[in-house]
């Protein structure tokens, strides 16, 4: 004989987990080897000031296994002189080494030049847990350039905080 108790549904939720974040000061070397984003009239330039690597699991019937993992850098572009605040974010590089640094191609004639004409160099990286170096993608994928140090921002813009 069957029981009649209703059995509770065992399937995982659509957010299986919360997200795990880390929240750090924004590296200078990342500063340093970033660029500034041109400032056009009506513009006012953030520096990059905070940020936070979140990586999170979430349910996608269509990926092998149902889901996919998503890392994210969420960076706090701070103006100093209104201490106003606007967030960009960046796909993040996970990579699986003991190193606080990860080696990447750059067109800078500071590094090392290898094929085609450019050069590798050691470029500081997050440690949210032990083994694990994150960078933005663009810069892992690309070169250091392509990590904003600044970034333009309209007038008009919300900041962090205001009504999005």
């Amino acid at each position: 004989m069957q029981s009649t108790n209703a059995t509770p549904d065992k399937r995982t939720a659509d957010n299986p987990t919360d997200p795990d974040r880390y929240y750090a000061i924004v590296p200078a070397d990342w500063v340093r080897m970033g660029r500034d984003q041109h400032v056009l009239e009506g513009y006012e330039r953030f520096y990059a000031d905070k940020l936070c690597y979140e990586r999170k699991l979430e349910r996608d019937p269509s990926a092998i296994g149902g889901y996919v993992e998503t890392n994210r850098l969420h960076v706090l572009y701070r103006n100093p002189e209104t201490d106003e605040t606007v967030e960009r974010q960046y796909q993040a590089a996970v990579v699986e080494t003991d190193s606080n640094t990860l080696e990447v191609n750059t067109s800078a004639v500071d590094g090392e030049i290898g094929p085609h004409d450019w050069g590798r160099i050691r470029y500081a990286a997050l440690e949210p847990t032990d083994g694990i170096a994150v960078v933005p993608k663009c810069v892992y994928d690309g070169e250091p350039l392509n990590f904003k140090s600044s970034v333009a921002v309209r007038d008009d813009e919300p900041r962090v905080g205001e009504d999005r």
